[in-house]
Parts: C-alpha cells; sequence; structure tokens
C-alpha cells in the first residue's frame, strides 16, 4: 500500500510529455504500401458509407477521391490546406457564394424560384461582431 502511494506520487510529479509516436513514424511506408494496394478504405468502407450520407449525387466525387489517394499524406495534409480556405474565420457564409448556390437551385431545376437565403439558414449563433 506505501508502495503504491509512492508510485503514484512520483507519476504525478512527471510533467506531461508528448506522445512518443516513433513507431507510426519508422512504419508509415507499411500504411502506405496498404492504401496503394488496396485504396483508402482497406480496413473500413467509410468513403462508401460517406458517399451514402451524401447521396447519389456525389458519389463521382467520391469514386475520384478514392483514386487520387495513393498513400496517408493524402489524406491528412493536403486535404486540410485545400480545404480551410473555403471556411470562413468567423463562420459567416459569403453572400455571394449564397447567391449562386440559389441561383444554381433554379438551374437544375431543384427549386421553381431562388430561395431566401435568410429561410435556410441564421447567424444568430454567431459572436456578434
Amino acid at each position: 500500500m506505501n508502495q503504491q502511494k509512492h508510485t503514484g506520487a512520483a507519476l504525478a510529479a512527471e510533467p506531461e510529455a508528448e506522445p512518443n509516436v516513433r513507431r507510426w513514424t519508422e512504419q508509415r511506408w507499411l500504411v502506405d504500401n496498404i492504401i496503394r494496394a488496396n485504396g483508402i478504405d482497406w480496413d473500413q468502407p467509410r468513403s462508401f458509407y460517406m458517399n451514402a450520407a451524401c447521396g447519389i449525387e456525389a458519389s463521382a466525387d467520391f469514386a475520384a477521391i478514392r483514386q487520387r489517394i495513393q498513400k496517408y499524406a493524402d489524406i491528412t495534409a493536403r486535404s486540410y490546406d485545400e480545404l480551410m480556405p473555403m471556411f470562413s474565420d468567423d463562420g459567416r457564409f459569403n453572400p455571394k457564394a449564397l447567391a449562386v448556390l440559389a441561383k444554381s437551385y433554379v438551374e437544375l431545376k431543384v427549386l421553381p424560384e431562388e430561395p431566401d437565403p435568410k429561410l435556410l439558414y441564421t447567424d444568430a449563433f454567431l459572436p456578434v461582431r
């Protein structure tokens, strides 16, 4: 019992360190080879059930993504760097982008007329500027 108190105190006194990912770094080549051989869905069909949630219209995009990804690095940093500029810093939508979206609904014959953007979303929960 006394030894447990000392062990707990010793562990509590150690500063928190970053996790050691040496093995992951050294063996990344293995995951890359598996992805090249079997595709990004080598362990679970993630891209297929994500595609299902997006609808049949997204199938071509998902197929292109599955074909483009050849190693783990293709999934992470590059995708993040490509996508992040599309998001706003303050959580608000770009009014010009909303106008294009509204026009596309009519052009694609999804809606008979352009919807009022204020009926589709709200800024009420965003911080006041």
